[in-house]
């Protein structure tokens, strides 16, 4: 052994990373994770820091072919994840027989026996992709340095690695997985390498971008349940897992439970599982997963399909678990099952990749029970297409943050506008300023930064929500267009002598331009075949008007799950929401519980960092998240009920004027016909009203004016306040209101006034506020209001349809009144109809309903709240007792004793519930969009 080969020729470790409180600002980037598992023992592994280590301390021995065979599938399995292909060039395929990746190579075709689309480039790009390996020898190593050279030799490749550990470090180390290690397993007689091998790999992880020791470097926990035991562990102490086991009556290790918690954390929180390991030695059975002295890796990747075993880890088991993504197998041979003289000439492992979907992806009309191949082509293709969206969902996300119309806002503000729920809010109120600089400085999660993302992701979602408003009024105004061309084909024009010649003509282009609009609404509505011509003008891909709108839900659900995260960390809960958000849109929206889970991984790590503040800081954080979520909830939901009510009533009083308005054109249209066949006597008043314009426009001024009237009467009522806070409000008001006004019963402090008769003229405001001092009486004048208001409506229409061509065109009303009746009766019917259907399609009356009920839960939430925190604060008020003179032996507190700690306990559940009913209430939402497209309310500031 040359004198490089010594042991202290080693270089030191890296320095240290930068202070913790930098991880603020380093930008958080939704990523890809690629799980790793695998066996410890692959045919030739030695342990020893290879070749394609970088900046490894000693150029090793000559890699064996199996191991050089594992690094090339390593590279070639990145290679297809991260390759994008030119439009004009093959996308490229992972050959998984070489598993070797060829970017110039098409995919083969799909058969009925094999689904080849699989092994198609998922186009990841730029886009973030993390690799979970617990740094054991064998296979989690080899991949690890696999990653770090790809990295090293692909510097635009954003790959990042990152070790949720069975142990703590230093205990992980004093493992027999780490112990010392033959002649045979180290040619340069290094007793020591696995444990320098690993130090070198914690160091590169170290090293990394914006590394932090809680999320880069961590122990995975246990659950409650099999954390502690009362006879091996009672502490839960993991130094004593690693020598804790027991023979009688039966065999029971310790460590092995470790062991199976850290590789289904990483199975479950992994698109991707890549388990590399001997599948003819090594086979799981449905036994293996009940117990949990099975570690090993096919183990681990059945659980990766069927579901994560229940009571190991501290986070709740999803039911639907399609969306977790498949497992890659990589085989190869173990070197346990060949003898020790043929190790050394064994060839390389020659079976195929093969992708393990999740069994939740298998087709419903092939039963489970019928144990299908795991290469069923149908199997193949349910579970690629869930992989396939993720992939290009997460895509499309990453290139939208990348370059956003509007760079974000600095953490402070963001955390700001977190703590102030108020979009509006430049500054937070002075005492929270101690809450915004502990976030700031939280070494354990980045709460400027998550901030951030979340405003970044809510501004994205209203902009793809403007272009979704836009495409729907474009389509609105298409179909009042069609409606008004057909009602135009339908008309006959005999009595007009300078269009009965091109009659025939002039219906003809009607009914083509009406059939033209209909068609293009159709297909912008649809989006069928309508972005092909435009991305042929354009030369780019046009999203579809589904893509624009499942864009903007999915965003808006992004950003509202960051929302809950981001209170619950804050106020160090012991949850996370991907585990609990949208399970019933199984492949839809699976890749938003993915965005969540990856920006937030790990969410435990702020439990401990919330429980380390002194009783004060952890009060004034409590109170900074009831201001922030529950009261900012509280206003918005109050701004949406107002909102989606007076667009109710707004366009439901528009659709019955119309319908009147069409009623009486229909009855002068009819008397019209009569009159003019002299089939009916003439009356002197309708006579009047159809041959003189003046009295209609007269009569439809009166009319129209009455309301209009109300309604400046209603605006003047409003004291300066009312309309600064109204100015200030992110209620839109729908400008059919001017027509049909609710008057004052929409402001309960101008009901206020109104009722005390404080409000001027006092005269008629008191016996007005007296007949609307009931909700009832309220809601039945309301009522009787927009009655009124839309009969009159419909008579001014009527009366100015009527008397306005002729006052314009100076044409006698006995020649057009039954041809311009009998068109707007027929054009005001149509018309109705599209504002009836404009309701049932944006469902306005189930969003004030939904709303209102949310509204309801908050405001009892922050009832509850302001009790518990009221208490807390006066707990802590309270100045401690003087110590007694002697020691006493420690006396249990009485059952039922109230405790700052067991506050700040019951504070954290109720947390829990509420931010639960805002997932569910925002799933169930996210559900009836799915199924009946709506208009959506932009998120919430």
């Amino acid at each position: 052994m040359s004198a490089q080969d010594s042991p202290a020729a080693a270089p030191p470790l890296p320095a240290p990373p930068a202070p913790p409180a930098l991880i603020n600002d380093f930008p958080l980037r939704p990523a890809f994770i690629l799980g790793v598992t695998g066996n410890t023992d692959p045919v030739g592994y030695v342990h020893w820091p290879p070749t394609y280590s970088p900046d490894g301390p000693v150029a090793g021995p000559d890699l064996h072919p199996a191991i050089q065979a594992i690094y090339e599938s390593v590279f070639g399995i990145l290679d297809w994840l991260t390759h994008t292909s030119a439009p004009e060039l093959p996308p490229g395929r992972l050959d998984p027989q070489t598993r070797r990746f060829h970017p110039l190579v098409p995919t083969q075709p799909d058969t009925a026996g094999t689904y080849h689309s699989c092994w198609q480039p998922l186009g990841l790009g730029s886009t973030p992709v993390v690799i979970l390996s617990s740094l054991a020898p064998g296979i989690d190593t080899l991949v690890v340095e696999a990653a770090f050279a790809y990295k090293k030799w692909h510097p635009e490749a954003d790959i990042t690695v990152r070790a949720p550990l069975p142990f703590p470090e230093a205990v992980y180390l004093q493992s027999s997985t780490f112990g010392p290690c033959t002649p045979h397993q180290n040619p340069c007689a290094l007793s020591d390498a696995p444990r320098r091998r690993f130090q070198h790999l914690v160091g590169m992880i170290q090293a990394q971008p914006g590394y932090c020791q809680e999320r880069d470097l961590f122990c995975v926990p246990l659950h409650d349940s099999v954390r502690t035991d009362p006879l091996l562990n009672p502490t839960g102490d993991p130094a004593v897992d690693l020598d804790a086991k027991t023979e009688s009556p039966e065999k029971f290790t310790r460590r092995y439970i470790r062991f199976r918690a850290a590789g289904e954390y990483i199975a479950a929180y992994s698109d991707i599982l890549l388990a590399a390991y001997d599948e003819e030695h090594d086979r799981a059975t449905e036994e293996d997963l009940v117990s949990f002295q099975s570690p090993g890796s096919a183990v681990i990747a059945l659980a990766k399909r069927r579901g994560l075993s229940d009571g190991l880890l501290p986070i709740p088991n999803i039911i639907a678990w399609a969306d977790t993504g498949p497992v890659l197998h990589l085989p190869l041979d173990r070197e346990k099952k060949l003898a020790p003289a043929t190790v050394a000439t064994a060839l390389p492992c020659t079976r195929p990749l093969q992708f393990l979907q999740p069994f939740d992806a298998l087709p419903e009309d092939i039963p489970i029970s019928s144990n299908p191949p795991n290469h069923h082509p149908r199997w193949q293709e349910s579970g690629h297409r869930l992989l396939l969206a993720l992939a290009r969902n997460l895509t499309a996300y990453h290139k939208l943050l990348s370059a956003p119309d509007t760079p974000p806002q600095p953490s402070r503000d963001s955390l700001r506008q977190l703590f102030s729920g108020s979009s509006r809010a430049t500054q937070a109120n002075a005492r929270f300023e101690p809450a915004i600089a502990a976030t700031l400085a939280c070494p354990t999660f980045p709460f400027g930064a998550y901030a951030q993302l979340r405003d970044l992701t809510a501004s994205i979602s209203k902009q793809w929500g403007g272009w979704a408003t836009t495409l729907h009024r474009i389509i609105g105004a298409l179909a009042i267009l069609s409606l008004l061309c057909f009602v135009i084909s339908t008309t006959a024009f005999t009595n007009f002598p300078s269009l009965a010649p091109h009659e025939a003509l002039l219906r003809l282009a009607a009914f083509v331009i009406a059939t033209g609009c209909f068609i293009v609404a159709c297909l912008l509505h649809k989006g069928i075949g309508s972005t092909g011509w435009l991305e042929f003008i354009l030369n780019r891909k046009v999203p579809t008007p589904r893509e624009i709108e499942d864009r903007q839900f999915d965003y808006r659900a992004i950003a509202e799950g960051m929302r809950v995260q981001s209170y619950w960390s804050a106020a160090g809960l012991f949850s996370a929401v991907a585990s609990r958000y949208i399970q019933r849109l199984r492949g839809e929206l699976g890749w938003v519980r993915c965005v969540i889970s990856s920006v937030t991984f790990p969410y435990l790590r702020t439990r401990e960092w919330f429980l380390q503040r002194p009783l004060p800081e952890q009060l004034l954080l409590l109170e900074a998240v009831q201001k922030g979520w529950v009261e900012g909830q509280i206003r918005y939901f109050d701004n949406a009920v107002k909102n989606q009510r007076r667009q109710l009533e707004s366009f439901g009083a528009l659709s019955l004027a119309l319908f009147v308005a069409a009623f009486l054109m229909a009855l002068v249209s009819l008397y019209s016909s009569l009159a003019a066949s002299h089939q009916v006597p003439p009356s002197d008043l309708p006579q009047t009203l159809l041959h003189s314009s003046p009295p209609c426009l007269g009569g439809a001024l009166l009319f129209l004016g009455v309301p209009f009237l109300c309604w400046l009467i209603e605006r003047s009522l409003r004291t300066p306040a009312m309309k600064a806070d109204e100015a200030r409000s992110s209620t839109r008001h729908h400008p059919w209101r001017i027509f049909f006004p609710s008057l004052w019963l929409d402001d309960p402090r101008l009901l206020q006034a109104l009722a005390t008769g404080s409000a001027r003229p006092r005269l008629i405001m008191q016996p007005l506020g007296r007949l609307l001092a009931t909700e009832a009486r309220r809601e039945h004048l309301a009522q009787a209001l927009h009655l009124i208001s839309a009969i009159g409506f419909g008579l001014g229409l009527t009366l100015l349809l009527s008397a306005l061509p002729m006052q314009c065109a100076g044409l006698p009303a006995a020649v057009c009144t039954p041809e311009l009746s009998g068109f707007w009766k027929s054009f005001l019917l149509g018309a109705s109809g599209l504002a009836v259907g404009w309701i049932q399609h944006h469902t306005h009356a189930e969003n004030v309903r939904r709303y209102a009920a949310t509204q309801s839960l908050f405001r009892g939430a922050n009832t509850r709240l302001t009790q518990k925190l009221n208490a807390l604060r006066a707990s802590l008020a309270t100045p401690a007792p003087a110590p007694a003179p002697a020691p006493a032996p420690a006396q249990p507190l009485p059952a039922g004793a109230v405790t700052p700690e067991s506050l700040v306990h019951d504070i954290q559940e109720l947390l829990l519930s509420l931010g639960q009913e805002a997932l569910t209430e925002n799933a169930e939402w996210v559900v009836m969009r799915r199924t009946r497209r709506i208009q959506p309310i932009p998120p919430a500031p």
